[in-house]
């Protein structure tokens, strides 16, 4: 820069005004220019109770032809600046690139530029501007430097360009001395290191970012957040986002009237109440705390809403908890509406709908919001393939469910994936399913029944490898082969070996379908002549035992057990006791005859 533009712009900044926060505008400067004086005073002062009185001197002044150079960049600066308050983005632009190309090359005047080009979505030309501005900065513009820094590391994020965000928020770190510029740098680079999946490193920042500034609700945040995506992998990471969120929340205080502080009320009160109500979820329906979870979760996610009703992560939450009772299940409905209507190139809020419309019943519903989700992208991508799924294979349209679980494993192995989710319990899940599509495949037209079971059998065995030692895979694999015939002794080792782990893990519900499965197993080995030289009636009583157990497990799912164990009755010559029961199954649910025959089961005359 040569001497005559470091007079020139240094003349100049006597003239930026402090504006908005982080942004530096004009400051005053005497008129000497007959008949602009007046009018550069009432530009200059910005009275916002005469807003339009200022914006017009201002614009008096930049036609005066008498007015200095000086002159007409600061009425440029600050009419910008008040047509920012009115959010005329274009002519605030307008203003300040004229500002720009008649000299004014300050620092916080490119700073102001790019973040009006932000605002008006041209992320390219915001960047030209913020890289100008650091570019130019001297020792004297540690501010303006500060801000393009942490701006051009917004964005960079934004794009997810992690390495690039990383050095913008070091940058910024490096440039000042300030402690509570310092938590904003260490906040931002945070952000950076979580994106490129350095948990622990990011932990690291936010905590130095609450040493420097013990007041940084952004900080208290971050943690939380990050803690909370750590909850069902360490034990201590609820008690600590739990601790984080209302720690944010005493700061900022239950009362704040400021509008920000409440946008951060309703951050840190559905950040807390995100941890309650998935806790609440996750937990078995006897255990005595569940009800409690339930009412910390309502309550946050309430006052998140009349803390900040455009805070779409509070209504997506309060929909949660109405989902939770048919009566409030509309309610949920019209809290996602309003969420979708804030918020409508979010793809979450969309599949969110789509599973309470599943919920509900509305199948066609829910598959359009699906789609809608599945167009925006994102990393709920894979709860979406997967949701799908389940409704197609609901709706026996085998084919189309193969199909999406098959694009939800597909994300599993290589993302992008939810915060929360496991990738190998993903992957574990997609695969099981896939297997359940491909054995209701076996005897579709133009298919080949053993490729399709050997592929059925390799996906269930895959999805236990994910997931070892997990019951719900090893139910998989005995059910797989009992649909496809043959490996009865396989089958039965895995039955056995999914009944023993959901008796471990104390889970009724596995321990279900692990008896289920067991159930279904010996009753079509007994019905395909018990090659392992065992008489049929022996396996048909290991039937009725299982199915027995399997409904006294889970009173929910009893129909489809005792539909079964009526079957292995009659099949045992108990024609009376067995139609009785197969009556009152059929009366509980009439589908359970279809899902009984899905697995390639006969009935039988004893």
């Amino acid at each position: 820069m040569t001497p005559r533009s470091q007079s020139r712009r240094s003349r100049l900044s006597k003239l930026l005004l402090s504006v908005a926060p982080a942004l530096m505008l004009a400051a005053a400067m005497p008129a000497d220019a007959r008949g602009a004086g007046g009018d550069f005073r009432t530009c200059q002062r910005q009275d916002a109770r005469h807003l339009q009185r200022a914006i017009d001197a201002c614009g008096a002044v930049v036609e005066n032809d008498r007015a200095t150079v000086a002159q007409v960049q600061g009425a440029l600066i600050s009419r910008a600046n008040m047509l920012i308050s009115r959010n005329d983005l274009n002519g605030a632009a307008g203003d300040l690139e004229q500002a720009q190309r008649m000299g004014a090359d300050d620092p916080t005047t490119l700073v102001a530029l790019g973040r009006v080009r932000a605002r008006l979505n041209d992320p390219d030309g915001a960047l030209d501007a913020f890289q100008n501005a650091s570019a130019n900065a001297t020792g004297q513009d540690v501010v303006a430097n500060f801000e393009a820094q942490m701006a051009t590391g917004a964005i960079e994020l934004e794009r997810r360009q992690w390495a690039q965000a990383i050095a913008s928020y070091s940058r910024a770190f490096a440039v000042t001395s300030s402690d509570g510029r310092k938590a904003r740098a260490l906040v931002g680079l945070g952000h950076a290191y979580l994106g490129a999946g350095d948990t622990s490193q990011a932990i690291g920042n936010y905590e130095d970012a609450v040493q420097l500034n013990p007041n940084s609700i952004d900080a208290l945040l971050a943690l939380g957040d990050v803690q909370s995506s750590l909850v069902t992998t360490n034990r201590r990471a609820f008690q600590d986002a739990d601790a984080y969120y209302s720690e944010a929340i005493s700061k900022i205080g239950p009362e704040a009237t400021d509008a920000t502080q409440r946008r951060l009320l309703a951050r840190a009160l559905s950040g807390r109440g995100g941890l309650y109500i998935q806790r609440y979820l996750r937990t078995r329906t006897d255990d005595p705390n569940r009800a409690a979870d339930f009412e910390a979760a309502r309550s946050d996610f309430q006052d998140a809403v009349e803390a900040d009703v455009q805070n779409v992560d509070a209504l997506v939450g309060r929909a949660k908890v109405y989902e939770q009772n048919a009566a409030t299940r509309m309610r949920a409905v019209a809290d996602l509406d309003r969420a979708i209507r804030i918020a409508p190139d979010n793809g979450e809020i969309y599949r969110a709908r789509g599973d309470l419309y599943a919920l509900i019943g509305d199948q066609e519903r829910a598959m359009r919001d699906y789609d809608d989700a599945l167009q925006r992208g994102g990393d709920q991508s894979y709860r979406t393939y997967f949701q799908r799924g389940v409704i197609y294979i609901n709706a026996n349209d085998f084919v189309r469910a193969d199909q999406s679980f098959a694009q939800a494993a597909a994300l599993a192995r290589h993302g992008p994936l939810p915060a929360d989710l496991d990738s190998n319990t993903a992957l574990a899940e997609a695969l099981f399913m896939r297997s359940r599509a491909q054995w209701n495949l076996i005897d579709s037209p133009g298919l080949i029944a053993q490729d399709v079971a050997q592929n059925a059998r390799n996906l269930a065995d895959e999805a236990a490898a994910y997931r070892p030692h997990q019951a719900r895979y090893e139910a998989g694999r005995c059910l797989t082969r009992l649909v496809a015939g043959g490996e009865w002794g396989v089958a039965e080792t895995a039955c056995r070996e999914a009944i023993r782990l959901a008796r471990e893990s104390n889970d009724t519900n596995e321990l279900s379908d692990a008896y289920g499965a067991m159930g279904m197993l010996q009753l079509r080995w007994a019905l395909a002549g018990a090659p392992n030289g065992a008489i049929e009636a022996t396996h048909l009583q290991y039937a009725v035992d299982a199915f027995g157990d399997a409904a006294e497990q889970n009173t929910s799912g009893a129909a489809l057990y005792r539909y079964g164990e009526a079957v292995a009755l009659q099949c045992l010559g108990r024609q009376i006791e067995g139609g009785r029961l197969m009556q009152q199954a059929l009366q509980a649910d009439r589908s359970v005859e279809a899902r009984f025959l899905a697995h390639r089961i006969r009935h039988c005359q004893a």
